[in-house]
């Protein structure tokens, strides 16, 4: 599963990255673009559903001024281990 965390985690970023970037990143924002990735990877059902509950639970916290762009240059950095 940490290899598929890893890319969905990337996967993620890309999309909060080429949409919008400078637009606010909200909680539920996270949690609709991480449904939209894993869907994308795995089609829609239960293990994709799993896999979404799994890879939200792993998501840093939004911080108070968070853009979509900054948030994914911090998921980019925890998927490529260089910060916890």
């Amino acid at each position: 599963m940490a290899d598929r965390a890893y890319l969905l985690q990337l996967d993620l970023a890309d999309r909060l990255d080429k949409h919008h970037a400078d637009a606010p990143m909200t909680q539920r924002l996270a949690e609709a673009q991480a449904l939209i990735v894993t869907e994308a990877a795995y089609g829609p059902g239960t293990y994709s559903e799993q896999v979404e509950h799994h890879l939200v639970a792993g998501l840093p916290n939004i911080e108070d001024g968070d853009t979509r762009g900054e948030y994914a240059a911090r998921l980019r950095l925890i998927a490529q281990g260089v910060t916890p």
